[in-house]
């Protein structure tokens, strides 16, 4: 069997309820107005814009919680990156 250092691969990606209602309201051309608060690293917000998603200035005092997924065959393990900062 392949361990996950075989597969380790990065991908960014955002999720939530709020990204994933934005963009399946978007893609039914909708017009969307995003109010969730974010960190000052959200890396995305470019992307909002190009695509006509409006989102507020609700930066938080945090950065943006970031989750690291380990895949292991058909094991699971999910570790949050926990930040502080003051």
């Amino acid at each position: 069997p392949k361990s996950h250092n075989e597969f380790s691969r990065s991908h960014r990606r955002s999720s939530g309820g709020a990204w994933i209602c934005s963009l399946t309201l978007r893609n039914q051309k909708f017009d969307v107005n995003l109010a969730t608060k974010y960190g000052k690293d959200f890396p995305l917000t470019e992307f909002l814009e190009k695509n006509k998603i409006n989102m507020q200035k609700h930066t938080s005092g945090v950065d943006t919680t970031r989750f690291k997924i380990i895949l292991n065959d058909s094991d699971r393990e999910l570790l949050i990156k926990i930040s502080v900062n003051h």
